[in-house]
């Protein structure tokens, strides 16, 4: 009994030394930030020609070395330069991108879309217009014995009905979504174009910044901020 009870004192008196150990060790490397070198160039290819020199001991040799330009993802640059300048303090009033940049949204404060909501009230209104229009063409107004089928109430009909109403539902919800995003972004046909530089449409990235959401900034802070990203091009405009 005496042999387990200084077991016990002993793993007890291990077990709390380990944890005041534990408590001690320093994790503060943890919070510093280490960024990766920037890269230039990849190496491609290595070509090696030696000669050895025995009577002095010499190797002379040629070496060549294949170099590429290290290019960075557009979107990657795009998400870096916007995370740099709402860092700051600045505001980014939109980004236009020949295809969609994931994880920028967030970045620079665009709320989730409520076209999802808008689609399924477009559904819903689809489902009750079919419901409706069954009704009254199959029961109210020609009312029609297929197949000695009871055709007294729409409801022991509803089964055969249901097509119907899927593909109408589908119908409201897709070309509502459709005429809401079109009219929400003011890309009907006859409407003035919003895009500040057209070439967004083919390669190009274009971040539009505006001096009246940034008063805290004046026009020359706001060009050194920009510059200081990896921006190819700055242009200002008057609107």
């Amino acid at each position: 009994m005496k042999k387990i009870a200084l077991f016990a004192s002993l793993f007890m008196a291990f077990t709390l030394n380990a944890q005041t150990k534990t408590e001690q060790v320093d994790s503060s490397w943890k919070q510093t930030y280490r960024a990766v070198a920037t890269k230039t160039n990849n190496l491609k290819h290595t070509k090696l020609v030696a000669s050895f020199n025995y009577e002095k001991s010499q190797m002379n040799g040629e070496v060549w070395l294949k170099f590429q330009p290290h290019f960075y993802p557009t979107k990657k640059l795009v998400l870096d330069a916007a995370t740099a300048l709402v860092k700051q303090g600045i505001q980014v009033k939109d980004v236009f991108s020949p295809f969609p940049v994931h994880g920028l949204d967030p970045i620079i404060g665009v709320k989730r879309t409520r076209l999802a909501i808008a689609s399924f009230m477009y559904a819903t209104t689809g489902t009750l217009l079919a419901i409706l229009g069954t009704w009254y063409f199959m029961i109210h107004d020609w009312p029609m014995n297929i197949g000695g089928k009871p055709n007294f109430t729409w409801i022991e009909n509803a089964p055969a009905f249901v097509p119907i109403m899927f593909e109408f539902s589908v119908f409201c919800a897709a070309h509502g979504m459709a005429i809401t995003y079109f009219l929400r972004n003011g890309t009907l046909p006859g409407m003035p174009a919003s895009n500040p530089d057209p070439r967004t449409t083919d390669d190009k990235f274009v971040m539009e910044i505006v001096t009246e959401d940034n008063h805290a900034f004046s026009v020359s802070d706001l060009e050194e901020k920009i510059r200081a990203t990896e921006v190819f091009e700055l242009s200002i405009k008057d609107c």
